[in-house]
This record gives structure tokens, C-alpha cells and sequence, in this order.
């Protein structure tokens, strides 16, 4: 056994131990904390002398019987399981896709990594044959799979509205001819939302991702100064979706059917300038009234005056740490708070095969540009030794896509034996790439900020299933 297999850390005075390999997480005292220092290996005469001389031989031998017990449950110290058929293979059938409808944005968003919607490139719309062209390699590509999702991004999609709605509805006949179901999603900045464009994307069942940083300081720094009109809109849109996100029109055919209803999440972003986001983060609760929420930290080259750096690490962990004890105390008055970096999925992680593969970039997930090219994922775009393909043609760069096959948490730096490692499955590839050069070297930064991210996730799930006071 090996200390690699679990995970001791400490959250507002709370200890807590994480099994690596079965998720299983355990509060502890002080003796089974210091006990984990030496258990199972060194537990001599010697080592364990000082601590029965502090808390007494009789609970020492209790605490070892008590961690014994949990090894034979396999609760602890859990031998790693055979991921072998897990491990991507480059023939998964296509999930989604990511529509760049607009090379081009209304805002000029100072951290914006799409160089201000034009992706390094001039602006452009995205023509209605090459989003129904798109749509028709999603459904072959997709095969079997009875569930396609279609990503409506920028620049700002609503810029291209029109091809918006014409996409929505053709890929609906599309999918229904084939005997699949289509779900959509549009992130904005909320800046071109009309009472009709809402009616639109709350029949047709769209999601929305609504882009507001928080305090008005912060969103206009970055956002062009468009707070005021942004916070109209999207409280409008979030008064017009029930408790969840789901159109309260569709509530109940929501109910256990992908899709049926649809979303409205607020999402933000932090950097240098904004290190207390946890203000933020209540001010999208109180004042947007946004009770579903992220705040992303901005991924920039450390040369960009608005990156987090190594220097910003301890300030950023100690504000998670703060965000998880407001979330908590609003939990226990019985209020909605959602973090979603703090939002463990049922099974305390992502899906087996995203703890290994990631988010599927390049071979379930694809972007298109307006000419239709295709990517691995948005953030891809501009990076032309990551094109793939056409709509037309399909991938053709097939030593791309195998580069992406060949990238999982076995294969990256640091990652095979990192704890984390079945939460953030290895991190983002585009994000690696562009500070590193290098998809199999994860941001450093990024992975200091995951794990106290992960750690306040699991607190708060020790929170809730205990109950206790803090």
C-alpha cells in the first residue's frame, strides 16, 4: 500500500481523508490523522510509541483495528482498478458539437481568449449550409448513440441569429428522421436578448450559458461597461425559467427525459484583479438572483497583466475556502447554492470514462468555425496545427486526433499519480497547450486551483452529510 492511495486534508478545522480509487471519504480525528502518517507500512514500536503515549494504547490499537476494517471493506487504501478498457480508443462515436455562429463579439472583453471573438482571425458569420452541413456530420458521426447536443457559441451567436433559429430547427427534422433526440445550448453575453429571441429558445428547449462577472466594477472592467443592460437581461431570462433552470412550462415533462427541458446558468469569470470572487459570487446569488453558478479563473499566457500567476495561489485557495463556507451556511439555512466547481456528480466524480479521458475534445466533441473547419473544442480555434477537418470532408487529420487519444491522465505529466486526478481527468488540453505548449504538460497553476477546488467540494459534501456546525 501507498500513501499515494488517499488524500489528508483540512478544511475549516475539518479532517478529512480521501480513498484515491473508490472516492470514499472519511472525517477523522487527531490520533487516525497522525495515525496515517506511519499506517500501514511504518507502524513500528518506535513510530507509534508517541502517540500511545499521548492518547493513550488503548485507542491507538482501536484507531489500527478501526483502519484495518476499512482496507478489508475496501474503503481505504483501495488498489487502483484496471482501466485498460476505459482508455480512449479514437473510435468513440461523436457526442456534440461546439457551432461558432459568429467570429465576431459586440463586446471587447479585456481577458477574452478568442481574441475578442475573431479568434486571431478576421470576422466572420457562420452561413446556414455550413451549420446544417455541421449537424449532418454530427448525426452520422454520432452512430448509435440516441442523444446529440449542439453548442451555439462565439464571438457572440447572437450576432447570427437568424442562422441560429434555422439550425435549431432543421437539426430538430434532422434529428427526429433519424430517430434521435437533439438538445441545444447558446452562451451569451446577454447584451442582444429580446422578449422574442426568449420566446424562441424557450420553446425550442435551449439552454443558456449568460456570461456576467459579478460585482459591477468587475463585469464592466472586463465587459465594455455593460453591467446594467446585461443584469436586466438576465434576470429577465432567469424569471422566466423554474427553480433549476428548467421553463416552468416544461417542468414537468422535464422529469427524467435528456433535454425535454432547459437551463439557464450564470456563469462568470476571475483574475488578478478580481482575487475576493467570493463577493462576486454572492452577488450573482443576491443581486442577479442566479442561485446556479460559476466563476471560471481566467486561463491567460502569465505574461497578460490579468493571469493568475504562482504568486496568486495562496489568496485564490483561501478564497475557495471562504466561497465554500457561505455556499454552506446558505445550504443549512435551506436556500439553493450552487458552485459548480463544488458540485460533485453523483458518484462523487465525473463518469468512469471522463475520469481517464477528459471532456472528449477532438473525438466526441468538435468545434466548427464559420467556414467549417473543425477543431477539437472552441478553445482550438485559431491553433492551426490542431485543425482537423472540414464539415465536408469529416477528420483527415488523423495524427491530430490520435495525439488526443494518446493524452488521458496516464499519459500526462504529474498526473498518474496526482489525487486529483479522477476529478479533473487530467485537465483541459487547450488550456495546457496555451500556457505549457505542450497538451500533455498541465498549467500548474491550474492544477494548484483544481485540487483546493475539489477539496472544498468534498468539505461541503461532509457538510452536508453530517450536518455538523463548523
Amino acid at each position: 500500500m501507498s500513501r499515494g492511495q488517499i488524500h489528508r486534508f483540512e478544511v475549516h478545522g475539518r479532517k478529512l481523508v480521501l480513498d484515491v480509487h473508490s472516492g470514499s471519504l472519511h472525517q477523522v480525528d487527531d490520533l487516525v490523522w497522525e495515525l496515517l502518517e506511519y499506517y500501514p507500512d511504518d507502524c513500528t514500536p518506535e513510530t507509534l510509541a508517541p502517540l500511545r503515549g499521548r492518547f493513550g494504547a488503548e485507542a491507538v490499537d482501536e484507531a489500527l483495528a478501526e483502519l484495518d476494517e476499512l482496507v478489508e471493506r475496501g474503503w481505504l487504501f483501495s488498489p487502483e482498478p484496471d482501466w485498460g478498457d476505459l482508455l480512449p480508443r479514437g473510435d468513440e462515436p461523436l457526442r456534440a458539437i461546439c457551432l461558432n455562429v459568429a467570429h465576431a463579439c459586440n463586446l471587447s472583453c479585456t481577458y477574452c481568449f478568442a481574441d475578442k471573438g475573431r479568434y486571431g482571425g478576421p470576422g466572420a458569420l457562420m452561413p446556414a449550409a455550413v451549420a446544417r452541413q455541421a449537424v449532418d456530420l454530427l448525426l452520422r458521426l454520432s452512430r448509435e448513440r440516441p442523444v446529440c447536443e449542439v453548442d451555439f457559441f462565439g464571438g457572440e451567436p447572437l450576432l447570427n441569429w437568424p442562422v441560429v433559429q434555422d439550425t435549431v430547427r432543421y437539426a430538430r427534422q434532422a434529428a427526429a428522421a433519424a430517430g434521435k433526440e437533439m438538445v441545444f445550448t447558446l452562451t451569451t453575453n446577454g447584451t442582444l436578448l429580446t422578449p422574442e429571441i426568449l420566446d424562441f429558445l424557450d420553446r425550442e428547449r435551449v439552454s443558456l450559458i449568460l456570461s456576467v462577472d459579478g460585482r459591477p466594477w468587475v463585469h464592466d472592467a472586463m465587459r465594455s461597461g455593460s453591467y446594467d443592460g446585461v443584469a436586466q437581461a438576465v434576470r429577465a431570462v432567469l424569471a422566466r425559467r423554474a427553480p433549476g433552470g428548467v421553463p416552468a412550462w416544461a417542468h414537468g415533462a422535464a422529469q427524467g427525459v435528456s433535454g425535454a427541458g432547459a437551463y439557464a446558468v450564470v456563469r462568470g469569470t476571475f483574475t488578478s484583479r478580481n482575487l475576493d470572487f467570493a463577493e462576486d459570487a454572492v452577488h450573482l446569488m443576491d443581486v442577479i438572483g442566479a442561485p446556479h453558478f460559476a466563476i471560471e479563473p481566467v486561463v491567460l499566457r502569465p505574461e497578460d497583466p490579468n493571469a493568475l500567476r504562482p504568486e496568486h495561489i495562496p489568496a485564490v485557495a483561501a478564497e475557495y475556502e471562504r466561497l465554500a463556507a457561505i455556499l454552506a451556511e446558505r445550504q443549512r439555512q435551506g436556500k439553493v447554492a450552487v458552485f459548480h466547481h463544488f458540485a460533485l456528480e453523483a458518484d462523487q466524480g465525473p463518469c468512469l470514462p471522463r475520469r481517464i479521458q477528459g471532456c472528449g475534445a477532438g473525438l466526441q466533441y468538435l468545434a466548427v468555425t464559420p467556414e467549417g473547419d473543425l477543431y477539437p473544442c472552441h478553445q482550438f480555434v485559431g491553433r492551426p496545427r490542431f485543425k482537423l477537418g472540414t464539415v465536408w470532408t469529416g477528420i483527415t487529420a488523423t495524427e491530430v486526433q490520435q495525439e488526443l487519444v494518446n493524452c488521458h491522465v496516464y499519459s500526462k505529466a504529474g498526473c498518474r499519480e496526482c489525487w486529483v486526478r479522477y476529478y479533473c481527468s487530467g485537465g483541459c488540453h487547450a488550456n495546457a497547450e496555451l500556457v505549457t505548449g505542450d497538451i500533455h504538460q498541465p498549467d500548474p497553476v491550474g492544477c494548484a486551483l483544481v485540487k483546493k477546488r475539489v477539496e472544498c467540494a468534498l468539505w461541503l459534501r461532509a457538510q452536508a452529510e453530517t450536518g455538523e456546525d463548523w
